[in-house]
């Protein structure tokens, strides 16, 4: 039980970690498209896109834990 433990501690600290990164990913995305496209029509669709994304993210790891 001594050596099962640890890794349960670091399994629940990437799944903790793990939404964080996604979360600043879908940021640095929007900005650079930002950026680069001056809120275009191209652009509105990624960040409609993007929000579904993460919705459907956020929803998943709600029912995982």
């Amino acid at each position: 039980t001594i050596s099962i433990k640890p890794k349960k501690v670091s399994l629940n600290l990437t799944l903790f970690q793990f939404p964080f990164i996604v979360f600043l990913d879908v940021i640095i995305f929007l900005v650079f498209c930002w950026v680069l496209a001056s809120m275009s029509d191209v652009c509105y669709y990624f960040i409609i896109l993007s929000r579904e994304f993460v919705q459907f993210y956020v929803e998943k790891f709600q029912h995982s834990t």
